[in-house]
């Protein structure tokens, strides 16, 4: 019989007050994402889904080259993406026609 290894503690809890710095971090990231292409809704879902797979593409890259600091920074880059596809559905910009 295999002896399994011990599994890890519970995860370890984190407070409302990390919570709020991670949101505020967010939207300071998000405001220079709008400085930089602009506060221009996405076209449609292939568009939206386009940059959110390039962000996880990139993210992905991060993490086998085990770069903490750049998988932390496209975390938020994904986040970005993902709200910006929101923002663009509930404008009416999306609108699931395409």
């Amino acid at each position: 019989m295999v002896k399994l290894p011990k599994s890890k503690p519970a995860r370890i809890p984190f407070s409302e007050a990390d919570v709020d710095k991670a949101v505020a971090e967010f939207r300071k990231r998000l405001q220079k994402a709008i400085k930089k292409h602009g506060a221009g809704c996405c076209w449609s879902t292939h568009e939206a889904s386009g940059v959110i797979a390039e962000e996880i593409q990139e993210q992905h890259l991060a993490q086998h080259a085990n770069d903490l600091k750049e998988f932390r920074s496209e975390l938020f880059d994904g986040m970005i993406a993902h709200v910006w596809g929101i923002i663009s559905i509930d404008r009416g910009v999306i609108d699931g026609k395409w």
